[in-house]
């Protein structure tokens, strides 16, 4: 059966499905579907079924309802394709009903960090920035290197562009370099801790530590100096 034919959009007759104009007055022809919407992919789904096997009954039994029972039975391998795109889209849907808490955490600056540094850390903050705190009691600051305090620290992810920029500014603030590569680290003045990994975009300023000393020692206990 034919799944085109033509229809006259002067006089509505109905013409040939491979006739160029109304066979009736002449006038430009429309094509319509019709008949069986499956008979286009009836030659392939009749060669796929001979290589693949026999049809999953529920995806035959789907494609039934909505074309009322008309056309071929369908190969296994559509049946795989509709099981993938139903998962996909279920997943699809599933992160985003988790709101904003779960997608944000995917790009959250804190997964970029060391693992050391991350295990002993508290962070709060969605999107590209969080603040993040080590307890004082904490095993890397033990010794003195946190001076009996918690050591906060803002974790960043900026551009290229503006990474660049506060390398520069740190480097000018008089900053005592501690590595200059693919990862910037630098101890300022007042034994702050600046770090940049042009990497991943990650930007990392802590707080003050006692001096610059303690500020090393944290740099090596937490991983960020490797």
């Amino acid at each position: 059966m034919s799944v085109f034919e033509s229809i006259c959009e002067y006089c509505s007759h109905r013409s040939p499905g491979d006739a160029a104009s109304c066979i009736q007055c002449g006038a430009p022809l429309a094509k319509l579907m019709s008949g069986d919407p499956l008979a286009l992919i009836g030659p392939v789904i009749a060669s796929a079924d001979k290589l693949i096997g026999p049809t999953g009954k529920t995806v035959e039994g789907a494609v039934k309802a909505v074309f009322g029972g008309v056309g071929p039975r369908l190969p296994q391998w559509i049946g795989a394709l509709v099981g993938v795109v139903a998962m996909a889209a279920a997943v699809f849907f599933l992160v985003n009903s988790c709101g904003p808490e779960l997608s944000s955490g995917w790009n959250a600056p804190a997964r970029t960090l060391p693992q050391t540094l991350l295990a002993a850390s508290t962070c709060s903050g969605a999107g590209e920035s969080q603040q993040c705190v080590v307890a004082a009691g904490n095993p890397l600051l033990a010794a003195g290197i946190g001076g009996g305090r918690e050591l906060a620290y803002a974790a960043r992810v900026v551009s290229p562009d503006q990474l660049a920029n506060d390398v520069r500014q740190w480097r000018s603030a008089g900053a005592t370099v501690v590595a200059d590569g693919t990862t910037f680290i630098a101890i300022s003045p007042s034994s702050n801790i600046w770090y940049a990994d042009t990497q991943s975009g990650l930007r990392l300023e802590t707080g003050s530590l006692p001096n610059a000393a303690a500020a090393r020692a944290f740099l090596m206990r937490s991983g960020l100096l490797g």
